[in-house]
């Protein structure tokens, strides 16, 4: 991966997204695009919001993720829902293993 790569980052604005994203923009990449829920919270990434191209979206809409991942280079998944209660172990799972492209 060269810092002219176009990457395509899901979960972006979360704990673990936004700290690949700060050290991607600190080694000199800069053609970023991010994944981020419409509702996401921003407060992680507020600092270096304007250096990346935020797509609104989510991990289901499998046609957004088709147009994205054609211009990518690279491609990071980081998107995760994390939770303790049982009830919820399904919908983490798919979360994280999202339909394949």
């Amino acid at each position: 991966m060269n810092p002219d790569s176009n990457i395509f980052i899901t979960g972006a604005n979360g704990f673990v997204g936004a700290y690949i994203i700060k050290a991607l923009l600190s080694r000199g990449y800069k053609h970023i695009a991010a994944l981020r829920r419409p509702n996401g919270r921003m407060g992680l990434v507020v600092d270096i919001q304007d250096q990346v191209r935020w797509v609104e979206g989510d991990l289901f809409d499998y046609e957004l993720l088709q147009r994205e991942l054609r211009s990518a280079n690279t491609v990071i998944h980081s998107a995760a829902m994390i939770s303790f209660v049982g009830r919820d172990l399904k919908q983490m799972l798919k979360v994280s293993c999202p339909k394949s492209l």
